[in-house]
């Protein structure tokens, strides 16, 4: 008998079948169970090599020893007239079929179900999309639909396919990294973070995703990080006939975590196959991976503002310490400091601003192309009342970052605060284009449109604001209603508002229908944010010039952006005032309209006065 015969007899082919079967069934379920319990990367590895060292034994025993009735016993002793190896060998083939079918379906799960699953919610927001159905309310204006521009791509944000929830952190920072990289490439209209996060953890169809956000092709993925190593999963799609332009898989060590940034945004740039040279060297932000993360989670709280910014101070402040040249990190820090003071009465600006203007220098001199420190200066030397240095330098920010969607909304914000109301309109167009999903661009765009006389629109786009759960939309239509005596649809949509806005409006409310009662209810506030907000705009809506410039000076130390109050189209009774005069020279308004000309709705009467209607 030949050798190859007598290891046929013995099943010894039959066993290495069934060893490399039940091996890969075993590899599946490890991988599948590694995740889950975020085992190191090397436990998988180990697993492999296990089951590599342990084949050659199992044919060796299959050789040695067969299995009878009377149990395991050496061939040898085994009388070949009575051996049962053919019945064996159809039991070794049912298991290694069973088996088979077994793996096989482990992984059609991970395929299909887990990895779906991922490309499916990869990009759906935390905030709501709008709701066609608020009690007594009218209906939000739809995004009028055209023809999206084929060189545009919407990136969501990659699924936390890890064990762990509170790693969706680092899958959202991938996800906005990838963004920061495209939105580099002149010609590629890139959605900012804050309209591409508008969907995540909503079950939302892609096409209406690119619909809301005019974009002709999607990116999605998922992050599963355990322990030092990485998958990233990626697929970009063509939205417009549902095609799969490219997908690919990346299993690498946490060291190489900018490197798959790089590759990815090269892919999808070849995969659009248009003229729009490579994708732009990622400039390593650090080398630092302890650094990078910290960054990442500093990020990820100052998202949320309130309370949170304070953790997000902490964590920055850990990354710049661990990487003092991480400019990215020195930028995020400043952001953290100049938004402080909105969110945090108890941080004052004098407390804050000379730590934003640190921050912002550190990082603009380890790189004077980032955009955000640009964007905290010009913020800062507003609220000084160096209006003329702000608008210059937010002027030059916008014109080098065209498709950065917070500098156009601040540069436009900074018009309207300052009256040139048509430029400002235009620049919130323009971001409002940039960032179509934002709550804040669509609520600063509707009171531009109100202010500019476009009640019909502006109304549309507040409720959009309001119903993406950005609740000053109501500012826009409160002041809509007033103007119209609408009372009743102003009552009813208190009886929505959130709590922590709906007593305050109920004052105001209670002041417009009994103006007699204004003083009392004005003496009943206290001297928090929201109280001043109530005192505004009681004095605006009865037309009291002069308390109305006070309780503004207060709540511009607040917000100086609330300046902007000046502008509504029921306040020219105020703007003639004479204390419009004095308010406007305290606030740099007469320096910077000498300089740059005059806004909208003023206009000199010679050298040293003017008059606004």
């Amino acid at each position: 008998m030949t050798l190859f015969s007598e290891l046929k007899r013995r099943n010894v082919f039959r066993v290495a079948a069934a060893y490399l079967v039940s091996a890969w069934l075993l590899i599946e379920i490890g991988s599948l169970m590694f995740d889950a319990f975020e085992f190191p990367g090397w436990a998988s590895q180990l697993l492999i090599v296990l089951l590599a060292l342990g084949l050659l034994p199992s044919l060796i025993f299959a050789w040695a020893y067969e299995l009878t009735p009377e149990g395991l016993r050496r061939e040898s002793e085994v009388d070949r007239s009575r051996s049962v190896t053919r019945h064996t060998a159809r039991r070794l083939d049912q298991v290694t079929i069973a088996m088979i079918l077994l793996a096989l379906g482990v992984v059609m799960v991970q395929q299909f179900v887990l990895d779906e699953r991922g490309s499916k919610d990869s990009g759906r927001a935390a905030a709501p999309m709008p709701s066609e159905a608020r009690p007594a309310t009218p209906k939000p204006a739809k995004s009028p639909a055209s023809a999206p521009d084929p060189k545009s791509v919407a990136v969501l944000p990659f699924l936390n396919m890890s064990a762990d929830p509170e790693n969706e952190y680092f899958s959202d920072g991938i996800s906005e990294e990838l963004i920061n990289l495209l939105v580099r490439i002149d010609g590629l209209r890139v959605p900012s973070r804050t309209s591409s996060f508008a969907f995540k953890g909503r079950n939302t169809d892609i096409r209406d995703i690119a619909n809301s956000l005019q974009v002709a092709h999607v990116l999605e993925g998922s992050v599963r990080k355990h322990g030092e190593r990485v998958r990233i999963t990626a697929q970009l799609i063509d939205v417009r006939d549902d095609r799969h332009l490219w997908s690919a898989t990346y299993d690498r060590e946490l060291t190489d975590i900018f490197a798959i940034q790089d590759e990815i945004a090269g892919a999808i740039i070849g995969a659009l196959q248009v003229a729009l040279g490579t994708a732009p060297a990622h400039g390593r932000r650090t080398d630092d991976l302890q650094a990078y993360d910290l960054y990442l989670q500093g990020l990820h709280l100052f998202r949320q503002r309130e309370q949170k910014l304070l953790e997000a101070e902490h964590l920055l402040r850990q990354a710049v310490a661990a990487d003092p040249d991480f400019a990215e990190a020195w930028a995020a820090l400043a952001l953290v400091h100049t938004v402080q003071p909105y969110y945090l009465e108890h941080v004052a600006y004098e407390e804050a601003e000379p730590k934003a203007l640190e921050a912002a220098d550190r990082a603009l001199a380890l790189d004077p192309t980032l955009p955000d420190p640009r964007a905290a200066r010009t913020l800062i030397l507003q609220r000084s009342g160096r209006l003329d240095e702000a608008m210059a330098m937010s002027a030059d920010l916008v014109a080098d970052h065209p498709q950065h969607a917070l500098s156009r909304v601040w540069h436009g914000i900074l018009l309207l605060k300052t009256g040139y109301l048509r430029e400002a309109l235009a620049e919130f167009e323009a971001g409002y284009r940039l960032d179509p999903v934002s709550g804040v661009a669509i609520d600063w765009l509707a009171r531009a449109r109100l202010i500019n006389g476009d009640a019909e629109g502006a109304r549309a786009l507040a409720w959009r604001a309001v119903n993406l759960d950005r609740p000053p939309g109501y500012v826009t239509l409160i002041r809509d209603w007033v103007a119209h005596g609408d009372t009743a649809a102003f009552a009813r949509a208190i009886e929505t508002m959130p709590e922590s806005i709906a007593a305050s409006y109920a004052s105001v409310l209670a002041a417009v229908r009994e103006p007699e009662r204004a003083g009392e209810i004005m003496a009943a506030l206290g001297q928090a944010r929201g109280d001043w907000f109530v005192r505004t705009d009681i004095h605006f809506f009865l037309s009291q010039p002069e308390p109305f410039f006070h309780a503004l000076n207060r709540l511009s130390t607040f917000d100086h952006s609330e300046i902007h109050n000046l502008w509504w189209p029921a306040g020219e009774a105020i703007r003639r005032h004479p204390e419009m005069k004095s308010f406007a020279a305290d606030h740099g308004l007469v320096a910077l309209w000498r300089h740059r000309g005059w806004p909208d709705l003023c206009r000199p009467l010679g050298p040293e006065d003017f008059e606004c209607d």
